[in-house]
């Protein structure tokens, strides 16, 4: 299979640093976004759905993912700004 390329994301270590990294570039007009509920977390997958364990990876790694920007039109000047943006970030911790 080829990858499609729709999502770009990281990965963080906290779900409290992926809010502060998120709110740091919301200043700096970069959306950047959590991701993927997990499905057994859902109103609907809590009510029809069914899983095996506890799925503390799944939990840990929906609370930590950051998506950053991707698309058609992203010019080389925003993919730097955005790498730059999150450079300054952790530059400042």
């Amino acid at each position: 299979a080829e990858p499609n390329g729709h999502v770009f994301y990281m990965l963080v270590s906290s779900s409290k640093e992926r809010d502060v990294l998120s709110g740091y570039l919301q200043t700096r007009n970069i959306s950047a976004y959590s991701h993927y509920e997990p499905l057994h977390m859902t109103n609907i997958g809590r009510k029809v759905g069914c899983c095996s364990g506890d799925m503390s990876v799944t939990k840990s790694v929906s609370g930590r993912i950051l998506r950053l920007p991707i698309y058609y039109g992203l010019t080389d000047e925003q993919q730097l700004m955005v790498v730059k943006s999150i450079y300054d970030f952790y530059m400042k911790l």
